[in-house]
């Protein structure tokens, strides 16, 4: 008997001391709960922030502190987040009452997030191939959706993914050849590249969109070829043919885009080089990082200082410079925080936060840049 009724009550006992503390700690620091940084990230540069498995931490895994102050703040916007940690009041109840339980997810299934992005309502978007879907987690305002693209097969193979200036959602689909818009609220809007019901794209991979402009940047994969679109999916230009890598705009199976600035960055993977070009696709320069010629590369990013960084298979993320020499490198095969299996995007945002899809082990990590929050980056969107 004692062990049905004793966490019930002892949750109860949480929740009541918790609503009386509650005045004393309304205002702490909200951040991240680490949950212990590992050794691989560098101090000072990068902090692991927090993760994420599936839709149930938007909402059910915050504490009891946490939940009475939601039941006086409705808004979301002062203490919501990803990884919000512990306010004082839940520590001091982890010494009264007990520390609590971890809640149950139920038959809630962990994403297996390939690309991810995020708009400018700091949510969290990502693609999960395997089911066909795009997750759109709000953890300031609670809220988490999922477009289905089973239903009606509005979607085959959703791979890279991008958000215009007015949020809207750009998805690649890989098998189907075009690429889906949806508005904010996960509403279809209209293919890219329906010609005739046939897709226009062979293999459209990875995705950027400059919000200032409109314009829209993706790779066709086997076809060697970098797109310039409208806003409207009309064809401004093409970049690229291909090449054995000692020519500019040559590519061999060119895999990821991102922008910085005026210049877009093309990861022309199998001639383990980068370039670069301005925004209407002239040529301007190319540089070869070291780790492009060691292992495969799954994703790419730039921050607000234009650092690059490179996500390896092997679960190390390599940064450079801008050409090509390396900054630092954090990360490792593994399962604990700063350490990665099969991870197959990542993205950064205006505020610094970098997030990684840690595919291998079904779940997102996010990290704070430091010094680089509340900036006006136009740092990459894929």
């Amino acid at each position: 008997m004692k062990e049905l009724w004793l966490p019930a009550f002892m949750n109860s006992a949480r929740f009541v001391v918790g609503s009386f503390l509650l005045p004393l700690v309304f205002c702490a620091p909200q951040f991240g709960q680490t949950g212990g940084t590992a050794a691989t990230i560098p101090e000072k540069t990068i902090k692991f922030v927090s993760q994420f498995r599936s839709d149930s931490d938007v909402d059910i895994v915050r504490t009891p502190c946490q939940h009475v102050r939601d039941f006086f703040d409705h808004t979301g916007e002062a203490h919501g987040g990803t990884g919000e940690r512990a306010a004082v009041c839940d520590q001091v109840l982890d010494v009264i009452a007990g520390k609590a339980e971890p809640v149950q997810t139920g038959d809630r299934l962990p994403i297996r997030a390939a690309k991810v992005v995020t708009d400018s309502q700091g949510r969290i978007i990502v693609t999960e191939p395997a089911t066909r879907s795009v997750h759109i987690l709000d953890f300031a305002s609670r809220k988490y959706l999922r477009i289905d693209g089973s239903k009606d097969d509005r979607m085959l193979l959703p791979s890279g993914i991008a958000v215009d200036a007015d949020d809207n959602v750009y998805v690649t689909d890989s098998k189907r050849g075009m690429i889906e818009v949806f508005n904010p609220a996960g509403k279809f809007k209209k293919y890219i590249g329906n010609f005739k019901g046939e897709g226009a794209f062979q293999l459209p991979t990875s995705i950027a969109i400059d919000r200032a402009s409109g314009r829209i940047f993706l790779t066709d994969t086997p076809r060697h070829l970098v797109l310039i679109l409208d806003r409207d999916g009309k064809e401004l230009a093409h970049v690229g043919k291909r090449g054995g890598g000692t020519g500019p705009a040559e590519f061999l199976l060119p895999t990821e885009l991102a922008l910085h600035g005026q210049e877009l960055f093309v990861l022309d993977s199998q001639n383990r080089r980068i370039q670069v070009f301005d925004m209407d696709g002239h040529f301007k320069r190319e540089f070869k990082p070291r780790i492009l010629g060691n292992d495969s590369t799954t994703g790419m990013a730039i921050d607000a200082r234009g650092s690059i960084y490179l996500m390896q298979e092997i679960g190390l993320i390599e940064v450079v410079d801008a050409k090509g020499e390396r900054i630092q490198r954090f990360g490792q095969h593994g399962a604990e925080p700063g350490e990665f299996i099969d991870s197959q995007g990542i993205s950064i945002d205006s505020a610094g936060r970098l997030c990684v899809a840690d595919t291998g082990n079904l779940r997102v990590q996010i990290f704070q840049i430091l010094n680089q929050a509340k900036t006006n980056s136009t740092a990459a969107s894929r």
